[in-house]
């Protein structure tokens, strides 16, 4: 589907200076990803808040690690953020959503994972979802799944989607990496392989990448854009990125909060 059609991506990096009106003929959505490290600082929320909202989005994508550790309490905290929002919130998994990373399992096992994947599903709803608007389709899919949880998903959102409009994949994971090794960790060894995905990437108009990253970069993924849109660790900034799809143009944005170098949140 990208490859054909011929969607254009342009990218700007921004300080926080919202835009203002929303054009009738476009289409805005905010993305964020690997936020977990925000949840102890209130005002770092309340800023982050403010600005989406201004941009009145029709959708924030949150792209997964938005908890620490999978538990009540780190959720609880999450979730009142992101209630804050004015548009719908529209969710991906991150592993550290899926996990329990207090909890030492060891090397190579998914002992409780199936339970885990099924309370995170108790609480948001779904792991994977086809958001339909008639701009664009956005494809969610939990890539730390195995693939053949995840494939009938796929083939079915793929088969639905608009064909005169932009498809848009997003999740947490960067599905196109070789991750099933010896040398990472549990949560990789049942999730989607490199081979299993790459002849998806092609069907897809763009993808859009939550995990760790500290800043907007767009990469080129077997002819397809990829945008990394994950917040990093504290040492990187704090940013979301607005997305407005006009006349089949996508422009994507990163609005960055400036912070003092002595703010906790570099602790």
């Amino acid at each position: 589907m990208g490859s054909t059609r011929g969607y254009l991506t342009t990218l700007i990096l921004l300080l926080f200076q919202p835009l203002s009106g929303v054009h009738a003929s476009e289409l805005r959505f905010a993305l964020l990803g690997h936020t977990y490290y925000l949840l102890p600082h209130e005002d770092i929320q309340d800023r982050l808040v403010r600005s989406i909202n201004r941009e009145q989005p029709a959708y924030v994508f949150a792209l997964g690690d938005v908890v620490v550790f999978n538990r009540d309490k780190d959720w609880e905290a999450a979730q009142r953020f992101f209630a804050r929002l004015d548009a719908e919130v529209v969710y991906s998994p991150g592993n550290h959503d899926l996990f329990r990373f207090d909890i030492v399992e060891g090397w190579g096992t998914n002992r409780f994972y199936p339970e885990w994947r099924q309370r995170y599903i108790d609480r948001i709803g779904y792991v994977n979802r086809h958001v339909r608007h008639p701009k664009a389709d956005f494809v969610l899919i939990n890539s730390v799944d195995p693939f053949f949880l995840t494939r009938p998903f796929i083939d079915g959102a793929l088969a639905s989607a608009n064909p005169e409009t932009p498809t848009y994949l997003l999740t947490h994971q960067r599905v196109w990496l070789e991750r099933y090794q010896d040398h990472w960790i549990h949560w990789y060894w049942k999730g989607i392989r490199r081979e299993e995905f790459l002849p998806y990437i092609r069907q897809f108009d763009q993808m859009f990448i939550g995990d760790l990253w500290g800043r907007l970069e767009v990469l080129d993924i077997e002819g397809t854009p990829a945008a990394m849109v994950g917040m990093g660790n504290r040492d990187r900034p704090v940013f979301y990125v607005m997305a407005v799809l006009r006349d089949g143009h996508l422009t994507l944005s990163q609005r960055t909060l400036s912070l003092p170098p002595e703010h906790p949140y570099h602790d």
